[in-house]
Order: structure tokens, then C-alpha cells, then sequence
């Protein structure tokens, strides 16, 4: 058996990216399900909208001391479907529902897997001035059906008569950014009448930080036929030294504007921006298999990228230049229905990039109550139209000390996904505390 005779080339697949370069820098964003362009203030406007630096209810100095989100979701089964198979015998009905249910999630009929694992390790805001430093790894996977149905009822399959198997569309891959976002925000009043005003402001922010690494795995046409039984196995390896490997950048532009209990505003985030990678550091492993009863045929080839042939360089740089940042943008508002209560709505948008989000459209509504002072609680609801996402939130605010906590369950309608996130941060001790509390 010739390990040639598939006549198979290695190439580099193209899959959609599903997950940002960049996690919000506050629990209580994503208790609200990311309707915050409107409230974020101090070290959190760089992210949401530059502009929040230049409004009249800016505090006078912030802190963002620590913060930590994550996110795990997938796109076919649901969270009840998954727990439900704990500890218990999966009959071949139960195997057959959970295999239909993934073929009809996409037209590919593929299981998509994703994760998000963002940290906020530093952030803070001077008068209209922040920062804040964001580290974020995501990754995401795609299983064919055909690899699910070989996990679920082995090489007999669901008919249980034996079938052919193809792999090919499974792939993974996964991303590690850290970056510090500097912002401005400058305030421009406009005088309405007779002593009323709207306060506007315009901001920019730019974004500097290194690509610490990437993997990647492609399966290339993986084939298991049942007569006569044999494995057929082609796959390769993208890989970048773990560190530093790239930098990147971008830049951001906001406006935002206050009358009375109503705040608005839209942005762009990562109008402009690039990566670029260090080819020097980037590695190609192919691998390739073939077996069946009489013998095992393996080989493996691992290559800089100086090493590669002409063609395999112009697809793997292809590739690399293909993951940009996204643009985002963000329309939102914030509206104080009492003291108590206030309410938000933001809608967003992908307008490009390859690191992007699972959503391409996003619509989400919040409200805040503070049940005292020191205790807000927050809920939030969104979709892109298709599917929905359930948020809620609590914060601890003693004195300048704020912590918040905030947990949401993402893509209920099909799929699902889990997110918790918490935030440490200082604030002046009258900060995002509604107007009235003594």
C-alpha cells in the first residue's frame, strides 16, 4: 500500500472565524448582554465607545483592578441534551436524536464547538484619558457528522451495516492576544435654548498588543471505507512559537451625546487595523496514514516556513493575512426610567474581519435596578434574529470597591452555550450610582 495513492495535496482549509480578539472589561457588560455602549465609563469606554471619556457624568478617575470572562458553546445540542447524558446508558434512539439534531444545525451538518477565555489585568481613567490592558484566547472546532456518528455507533454506524466514513470539514483552531488600548474622549456642548444644552463628545482609541500564538488543524480528506476496511488518513498542523509571534493594532472612533436622563452614541471599533505574523516563527507539520489488516503505513513532516515549497508559503501566508481584526459596529442608548431603574438597548454589527464574533448581528436590551446602593442587579436579553441569549448579574459596591458577577446562557433557540464572567474594580465613591442616593 502506497502512502502516495490518494494522489491527495496538502492545502490550508478556510473556516469561519467565530470568536473576537477582545473580551469586555466589566462583568456588568455582559450581565446585560452586551447593551453597555451607552454606560460604560472610565477604564471600560476604550472598548465599548471612546467618546463616554468626554460626557459631563464621566468620574473623575476609575480602576479596573482584575476581570475574567468565559464562554463555552456549541451549535447544535443543548444544555439539557448534554447534562441529560451524564451517568447514564445512551440507547441507540438517544444516539440517533443527538446525531439528526447536529446534522441539521448547518448546511456543512458539522458539530461547531467554541471557547472564549478573556482577562483584564490592568485598566484605568484620568479625567478623559484611559486604558486598559486586555489578554483574550478563544478557539473554536468543527466535527463532520460522519466523526460523530463513528464516536456514537463505531465502524458499523447508525444503520448499523457498515458505511464510509469522511471527515473531511473537521478542523480546529485556536488564538492568544493580549493588547493596551489607549482612549480620549473630548466633550463639545450645544447650547439648545435659552439654558439647555446637549453634551456630545467625539473619542478615538488605539490598540497595540502581540499575538502570543496560534494552532490550527485541518483534517484533509480522512476516509475510513468499510469494505474492504481500511483508514485512510491526511491531515496538517499550523503552528506558531508560543510568546511572541506578531503584534497587532487598531483604531477606534466614537460620538456620544447626554440630554437630561437619556444618553446615546455609536462607534466603530477597529475601523483600521492589521496583524501581522512572524513568519520566521510559524511551522507546517503534514500528516499522513494508511492501514488496514495487513499493515500501518504513518509519516509526519514538519517544516519552517523558510523550508516550505513556494506554493504551500503562499497559501500559509494567505491564511495569516486572512485573520484581521474585526470592525464592529455599535449603536446604543441608555435611558433612566427613576432612580432605581434604568434601561439599555445597543444593536451590533460585524462589518469585517476574519477574528470575529459567533454573531454577526446583535440585538440586546438591559436594565440595571439597585435594590440599595451597595446592590445592583442586572438582566439582559439579546438575538441575532435566530437565536437568543439569557444574562443576569449582581455587583458588591462598598465604597470605591465594586465587584460584579454576571453568568448567561447563549444560542437557547438551537445549540447552546454557558458565559460567566466577574470584574474587580475602584471607583470615586458617587460614580455609577444613580443620581438622588444621599
Amino acid at each position: 500500500m502506497d502512502l502516495q495513492r490518494s494522489g491527495r495535496c496538502p492545502r490550508l482549509g478556510v473556516r469561519r472565524q467565530r470568536r473576537g480578539t477582545a473580551g469586555g472589561p466589566s462583568a456588568r457588560s455582559a450581565a446585560l448582554a452586551g447593551s453597555f455602549i451607552a454606560r460604560a465609563r472610565g477604564y471600560e469606554s476604550g472598548y465599548w465607545n471612546p467618546a463616554n471619556l468626554g460626557l459631563p457624568d464621566r468620574p473623575g478617575w476609575s480602576v479596573g483592578l482584575a476581570g475574567a470572562n468565559t464562554l463555552l458553546s456549541n451549535n447544535a445540542l443543548s444544555y439539557g441534551q448534554i447534562t441529560g447524558l451524564y451517568g447514564s446508558f445512551i440507547d441507540d434512539a438517544t444516539k440517533s436524536r443527538l446525531l439528526a439534531d447536529i446534522r441539521a444545525a448547518n448546511p456543512e451538518g458539522t458539530i461547531e464547538l467554541n471557547f472564549e477565555l478573556g482577562g483584564n489585568g490592568a485598566g484605568f481613567s484620568v479625567g478623559r484619558f484611559g486604558f486598559a490592558l486586555t489578554s483574550i484566547a478563544v478557539g473554536d472546532a468543527d466535527l463532520s457528522s460522519d466523526a460523530v456518528e463513528l464516536m456514537l455507533f463505531g465502524n458499523d454506524g447508525e444503520e448499523g451495516t457498515g458505511k464510509d466514513f469522511d471527515f473531511s470539514g473537521s478542523a480546529g483552531e485556536a488564538r492568544w492576544l493580549t493588547g493596551g488600548t489607549l482612549s480620549y474622549g473630548q466633550p463639545l456642548r450645544v447650547r439648545l435654548r435659552e439654558g439647555s444644552f446637549l453634551d456630545l463628545s467625539v473619542g478615538a482609541s488605539f490598540t497595540y498588543g502581540v499575538a502570543h500564538g496560534l494552532l490550527r488543524f485541518d483534517d484533509q480528506g480522512t476516509v475510513i471505507t468499510a469494505e474492504p476496511l481500511e483508514v485512510d488518513a491526511l491531515a496538517e498542523r499550523v503552528r506558531t512559537d508560543l510568546g511572541d509571534s506578531g503584534r497587532y493594532w487598531a483604531i477606534g472612533i466614537g460620538v456620544a451625546g447626554q440630554w437630561k436622563g437619556l444618553v446615546a452614541g455609536i462607534s466603530l471599533q477597529n475601523l483600521l487595523g492589521d496583524i501581522s505574523w512572524d513568519l520566521d516563527d510559524v511551522e507546517l507539520t503534514s500528516y499522513q496514514a494508511v492501514a488496514d489488516f495487513e499493515r500501518t503505513l504513518t509519516s509526519d513532516t514538519t517544516a519552517r516556513f523558510a523550508e516550505l515549497q513556494p506554493d504551500e508559503q503562499g497559501r500559509l501566508r494567505e491564511r495569516l493575512n486572512g485573520l484581521d481584526v474585526p470592525t464592529r459596529l455599535r449603536i446604543g442608548g441608555e435611558y433612566r426610567v427613576s432612580r432605581r431603574l434604568s434601561l439599555s438597548a445597543d444593536y451590533r454589527d460585524f462589518l469585517g474581519g476574519r477574528l470575529r464574533g459567533t454573531w454577526d448581528h446583535t440585538l440586546a436590551v438591559g436594565g440595571e435596578f439597585f435594590v440599595f446602593r451597595q446592590l445592583p442587579l442586572l438582566a439582559g436579553i439579546a438575538t441575532d434574529f435566530s437565536q437568543l441569549a439569557l444574562t443576569a448579574g449582581a455587583g458588591a459596591w462598598l465604597g470605591v470597591f465594586h465587584a460584579d458577577i454576571a453568568v448567561g446562557r447563549w444560542g437557547l433557540i438551537s445549540g447552546d452555550g454557558v458565559s460567566l464572567a466577574l470584574s474587580l474594580s475602584f471607583w470615586p465613591g458617587r460614580a455609577l450610582v444613580p443620581p438622588g442616593w444621599d
